[in-house]
């Protein structure tokens, strides 16, 4: 099989390529939401003001697209290609994880032996965060890229519960939350909520924001949804993530008391939490968020899925490391294009660093 690559720079090549990057989705190993056309295009919507040009590398099999590799050059780093997702400004940050190449499985060597040698000849330093261990990317990199020229970290971890083996039924989770669970049913008009039309879908994202924004301002005056970018991201998110079945909502209500709202996504192997809203008001106690993930997983669990996924937080997350034990390492990945290029960017981080300190202290 004969690959060729091609390099996707203007938005009008970008849309007509959505229908072939669909198709690859539906195909792909390691497809999932935050690797699809309803994100990513999604994501170059909103963030336009801070993309510079875009370099979306596509590998061709005659008219089926077997890998892609979104990338873009932000404004102000002419000398840098993010993946598209990230890089936007941290307090619009809409969190893309489980970055990767895109790849038709049947395609591995092939994709591979087509990609490769174009990302090792990038001018630009490539920047990958939120890389799984287990990935494409990761291990292609690893493999062909001078150990001189690349700097792997882990920041972040990934946290998960295993549905099939061993069963939720043996899980932190379980334990900690049927309790909870039981009083929460035994009150009158407890209700457990999933949209079954996307005018119920987005009037249930809108409780979400209500509650999240109500807890988060007794800590502080600004929270995500008070972000018009982020909040413009998940308004036109909706919807995508609806028509191509990505979508997991679900409303806990006591009569017309909403107590918490899950917002997260679907794939063929696990549900991802990404975000919720708590009545920390609610009495009695009953742990809303825990009944949550609990009623989610063991949802996920009915729906023949392996994993019920936190996604990614900072080692020693005091919540999910109480409701899960299973963690692993997420990367952050730079490849530099020269060993001379690594170690001047790297000089001029530390001596950034450096003023930083020096003016904190100052002041």
């Amino acid at each position: 099989m004969k690959v060729r690559i091609s390099r996707i720079t203007s938005y009008a090549e970008l849309g007509r390529l959505q229908g072939h990057w669909d198709e690859l989705s539906n195909r792909a190993h390691n497809s999932q939401v935050f690797l699809s056309s309803s994100w990513l295009l999604t994501w170059c919507d909103t963030f336009a003001h801070h993309i510079q040009s875009l370099s979306v590398f596509c590998a061709w099999d005659g008219d089926t697209l077997v890998a892609l590799l979104p990338l873009y050059r932000p404004v102000g780093k002419p000398r840098h290609l993010y993946f598209m997702g990230t890089g936007e400004p941290e307090k619009s940050e809409v969190c893309s994880e489980y970055l990767d190449v895109l790849l038709d499985s049947d395609y591995a060597d092939t994709g591979y032996a087509a990609l490769m040698p174009v990302i090792m000849n990038v001018k630009e330093t490539l920047v990958f965060p939120n890389v799984r261990a287990d990935s494409v990317l990761k291990g292609w990199l690893e493999k062909r890229i001078p150990a001189q020229r690349l700097i792997a970290t882990s920041p972040m971890r990934r946290y998960f519960i295993p549905l099939q083996n061993p069963p939720l039924a043996k899980s932190k989770l379980r334990k900690k939350a049927t309790r909870y669970y039981n009083t929460f049913l035994k009150q009158e008009n407890a209700t457990v909520t999933r949209p079954t039309e996307l005018h119920e879908a987005m009037a249930i994202f809108h409780s979400l924001v209500k509650l999240h924004t109500r807890r988060w301002r007794k800590r502080q005056t600004q929270t995500i949804f008070d972000d018009r970018d982020f909040m413009a991201f998940h308004q036109q998110l909706i919807p995508r993530l609806w028509k191509s079945k990505q979508l997991a909502l679900t409303q806990l209500a006591v009569g017309d008391e909403v107590i918490a709202v899950f917002y997260g996504f679907l794939n063929n192997k696990s549900m991802y939490f990404y975000q919720n809203g708590i009545n920390e008001e609610f009495k009695p106690n009953v742990s809303p968020g825990s009944i949550m993930h609990l009623v989610q997983a063991q949802y996920a669990l009915s729906e023949g899925l392996d994993e019920y996924d936190f996604l990614g937080s900072k080692p020693g997350n005091t919540y999910k490391t109480r409701l899960t034990p299973y963690h692993a390492p997420l990367f952050k990945i730079t490849v530099y294009p020269s060993i001379v290029r690594k170690y001047r960017e790297m000089t001029v981080l530390f001596l950034q660093k450096l003023i930083a300190r020096f003016y904190r202290n100052w002041k």
